[in-house]
């Protein structure tokens, strides 16, 4: 089986495809997908578009897992709230906030083009997927820190680290769900 990890962002996304044998699980694909900051909004919207159907096509994944956004608001908020202090010109909560939304829809979208289900993850549920139980409200270094232990990489990108997390955690869910359609379908017949 086969899932797809994303760490949504507007300007980098992190896409991590894992496949899961019962014996062993490796990355197969991994990558910092960048768009332009000189191009327009949705032309950045676009190319993020192309890309993950492209991903979709050529690793035929199983499932489509994104972290949620709930805390990156936060984060953007807390953000751009310091920047402000420091710059007047700074793009507003607001409008940091709409871009990752839109970049949450491109993602939904393209998966439904191939019929994936797809995951939104809360942050605390991707960090127990890598961590274990306990670690929920572990700080970004410890998951990332594991991330790389898991799969022996040396450095790698905060996004990269981030989708590796996701997959791991929709992988997770991906079987749940499986498994407990296939109970309710064996419960009917």
């Amino acid at each position: 089986m086969r899932v797809v990890g994303i760490d949504p962002g507007f300007a980098t996304l992190g896409i991590v495809v894992l496949e899961l044998q019962p014996s062993s699980t490796r990355i197969i694909h991994h990558e910092n997908f960048t768009t332009r900051s000189v191009d327009a909004d949705g032309d950045r919207i676009d190319s993020i578009s192309e890309r993950l159907l492209d991903v979709f096509e050529q690793y035929e994944p199983a499932a489509v897992g994104y972290e949620s956004q709930a805390w990156t608001d936060i984060a953007a908020r807390q953000q751009a709230m310091a920047q402000r202090e420091q710059d007047d010109t700074t793009i507003g909560m607001n409008a940091r906030s709409r871009r990752l939304h839109e970049v949450v829809g491109v993602i939904r979208c393209a998966a439904r083009c191939f019929e994936l289900p797809v995951y939104e993850l809360m942050p605390s549920t991707v960090k127990v997927a890598v961590l274990g139980k306990g670690g929920g409200r572990a700080k970004k270094d410890a998951v990332k820190q594991r991330v790389r232990a898991i799969f022996g990489l040396g450095r790698c990108s905060e996004h990269v680290a981030d989708a590796c997390a996701v997959a791991l955690g929709t992988s997770v869910r991906h079987r749940h769900h499986v498994a407990t359609v296939t109970q309710h379908a064996s419960l009917i017949h």
